[in-house]
């Protein structure tokens, strides 16, 4: 009997960290929020309407000022670069597309 890895798919508890290259996650984006480290990160809507907050790293924060709420994004972890120094974290890279037939407009809720 043989096993087969099962990859995740990174996502937990409304969040998506990715760890393997290749891993992605697509979806409307609804809003941009800050972290508890004061960095940007954006909230995706997936298809079935459940939330997923992206990590606030900083490759993906470049694109925030590229995309507008409602866009239709799909991002994808294309590189990890391993760190020389064990006190710091690799730097994941990302690649983000846009479908712009897919945007959406969303209403603003007033409070």
């Amino acid at each position: 009997m043989a096993f087969e890895e099962i990859v995740s798919d990174g996502e937990d508890g409304g969040y998506w960290n990715p760890v393997t290259v290749g891993q992605n996650i697509e979806g409307n984006l609804k809003e941009f929020e800050t972290d508890n480290w004061n960095k940007k990160r954006m909230v995706l809507e997936k298809e079935n309407e459940e939330e997923i907050r992206l990590p606030g790293h900083s490759d993906l924060q470049q694109y925030s000022k590229k995309l507008s709420v409602g866009d239709y994004i799909r991002v994808t972890l294309i590189k990890i670069k391993e760190s020389n120094d064990p006190d710091y974290n690799d730097k994941p890279f990302y690649k983000v597309e846009v479908d712009p037939e897919r945007k959406v407009i969303y209403e603003e809720v007033e409070e």
